[in-house]
């Protein structure tokens, strides 16, 4: 086996200024970028929306949700400037979980 490298850099998704860092670094390791993947997620858990805090639910949204629109507009410009590129938003639906919860949650009161 050879032929393959890999590197990387500690990169919280929500600061802007770490997915700049992270964009650049990719760009003067490997001199483009082909491929992009979005895979930073966190959950509170299945619990109803009263029992997480407001803390939580800003943390949720900041890497669930901002931090992969962020990373979008980093990347999509530089895959257009090139002509092509595959960007890639993994989600296991940890992003819905507050929204899923809040529907529940409003079934609930509608059944009492």
């Amino acid at each position: 086996m050879g032929g393959y490298s890999v590197t990387g850099i500690s990169t919280d998704v929500s600061k802007i200024e770490d997915l700049k860092q992270l964009f650049n670094h990719s760009l003067k390791t490997w001199g483009k970028i082909d491929v992009w993947i979005n895979n930073a997620g966190v959950s509170s858990g299945y619990r109803q929306l009263e029992q997480i805090s407001n803390e939580e639910i800003k943390k949720i949204v900041d890497i669930n949700l901002t931090g992969t629109l962020q990373a979008c507009k980093i990347i999509i410009p530089y895959f257009k400037e090139q002509e092509k590129g595959i960007l890639i938003n993994m989600s296991e639906g940890v992003e819905m979980e507050i929204i899923l919860l809040i529907w529940f949650h409003m079934l609930q009161l509608s059944l009492q």
